[in-house]
């Protein structure tokens, strides 16, 4: 309390008495207390405030966070186009459609049988 110790505090009080008198001092002290009280309370209340605010705030940034990252996962993802789809769903067959997809020995015998 304030750093005074307990002998410190009856010295103070024995001036207190000795200075205001024994008809005064119990109203200061009560008086005294009361303010203490209220200001413990206000300070308390203050607190709290703003612990509730930073929680908020901590909370809305997470949330910000959380969506910033949902959109990065999106615009990630490849994109599917409507036509794409059903193309993709056909199955493929077996007979190459481009040269680049036959194989090298075919080519080659091509060769052999026009020269």
């Amino acid at each position: 309390m304030f750093g005074i110790g307990s002998g410190e505090l009856i010295v103070i009080l024995v001036v207190a008495l000795v200075l205001l008198g024994p008809q005064k001092l119990p109203g200061i002290l009560r008086a005294a207390g009361k303010g203490y009280a209220q200001l413990r309370r206000m300070t308390m209340d203050v607190r709290s405030t703003l612990e509730s605010e930073i929680r908020k705030a901590d909370e809305a940034v997470r949330e910000t966070e959380k969506q910033r990252a949902e959109a990065a996962a999106s615009a990630d993802a490849p994109k599917e186009v409507p036509g794409e789809a059903a193309e993709s769903a056909k199955p493929s067959s077996s007979v190459p459609e481009t040269p680049s997809e036959t194989a090298p020995h075919a080519d080659a015998a091509k060769e052999n049988t026009n020269a």
